[in-house]
């Protein structure tokens, strides 16, 4: 008797372990798919193109998307994104949302965001792309990237003073000025940072700068300078980055940087200058 509740246990075991197995991959035709929204992300202003973009693992089958009451359109090809004109549609909130399908799963997910109709930016004889403008929450300026356009033209700033109040970072690194006309910084205290390095600059005036009060980081790296008056740079208090390097600069402003490290000893400069010890 006891040989024989020793099998019958057995063999009920076994016999749950196999039909349990059974049930595992019943359960397993339906594939797990996970979906994330890459961008917009949740409560993003938007300006320009709308580009509504989703990853999926594994990689779905398909993916659908619905922009509020607008068509949908279906992407089955990676990257899972679709684009729409920001000037087609009138200034709120919409929500868009995602679905993506892998086999019997279907897996949903939304996002809300807002569209701002914003002016176009004009420096110089440049129209700039979006891409080239940070704005803040109400659309205004405050940032604008000018770096890697071939700008050769001394007054490349010109127009930059409608935007004075609010700019706060201005980029013109890595373009062909040999020369460039700052006046038009006089018109923004609140300029954080100023990049103009990888330039071919052989001179350049920086008491229009004195203007900008808040300025933290100045960039004048790798270009030819070898005469600078950096004495405007004792009345800006906020400075606290200065790059200067990759220049050839002669004794007197070579001076002129060592006495500013040894009186503003809180101020990060990169420079090349012998400066002793300091």
């Amino acid at each position: 008797m006891r040989r024989l509740l020793t099998v019958s246990f057995g063999l009920l075991i076994f016999g749950a372990l196999f039909f349990g197995g059974c049930s595992d991959d019943d359960e397993s035709e339906s594939p797990e798919l996970s979906l994330t929204i890459q961008h917009p992300v949740e409560d993003e202003i938007l300006f320009s193109t709308i580009v509504v973009e989703a990853e999926t693992d594994p990689i779905a089958n398909r993916v659908e998307f619905d922009f509020d009451t607008f068509a949908t359109v279906i992407d089955s090809s990676e990257p899972f994104a679709i684009s729409y004109d920001v000037s087609l549609y009138p200034d709120g909130e919409y929500t868009a949302y995602v679905t993506a399908y892998l086999g019997e799963t279907v897996v949903t997910d939304d996002v809300t965001f807002t569209i701002l109709t914003a002016e176009p930016v004009v420096v110089g004889s440049d129209t700039l792309s979006e891409e080239r403008i940070m704005r803040d929450d109400s659309a205004k300026v405050i940032g604008i990237n000018l770096s890697e356009m071939e700008l050769s033209e001394s007054d490349c700033l010109a127009g930059i003073e409608q935007y004075g109040s609010m700019l706060q970072y201005l980029e013109i690194q890595r373009n062909e000025l040999d020369s460039i006309d700052l006046t038009p910084c006089e018109s923004c205290p609140n300029l954080i940072l100023l990049n103009v390095g990888l330039n071919k600059l052989i001179q350049i005036d920086l008491s229009p700068l004195s203007s900008c009060s808040n300025l933290e980081y100045l960039y004048l790296y790798d270009n030819q300078l070898t005469e600078v008056d950096i004495s405007i740079l004792w009345d800006l208090t906020a400075l606290n980055h200065l790059y200067i390097y990759g220049n050839e600069l002669d004794s007197t402003t070579c001076d002129q940087i060592c006495n500013f490290i040894s009186e503003h000893p809180d101020c990060y400069v990169e420079h090349d200058c012998d400066c002793g010890e300091l």
